[in-house]
């Protein structure tokens, strides 16, 4: 889920800023868009928590995901995914919801 997220994100600053940002990177991006009027802060807050939750997983500091876990990522990652790819031209996001 956060590679999926991390990829339309990509997408969505290659457009704008013709750049590819790494994880890392992600939020500068994402604080230009907001400061641009182009989207939301409340995405900020959602990619960094998929981030943070993803970290947790793979650091062990959460040791086993839970559904609960495994439920909200899920929730974040298609939220910002329908948002981001209104971001993006209809001929770049296909057809697909």
């Amino acid at each position: 889920l956060r590679y999926s997220v991390l990829d339309i994100i990509q997408a969505v600053v290659m457009h704008y800023y013709k750049a590819q940002p790494d994880a890392k990177k992600i939020p500068e991006f994402l604080e230009r868009l907001i400061n641009e009027g182009k989207l939301e802060k409340e995405y900020l807050d959602k990619f960094e928590e998929v981030n943070s939750l993803w970290k947790k997983i793979e650091h062990k500091e959460i040791e086993e995901a839970t559904p609960e876990h495994l439920k909200r990522a899920l929730e974040l990652a298609e939220d910002i995914l329908k948002r981001f790819k209104r971001l993006l031209p209809t001929s770049m996001s296909g057809e697909y919801e």
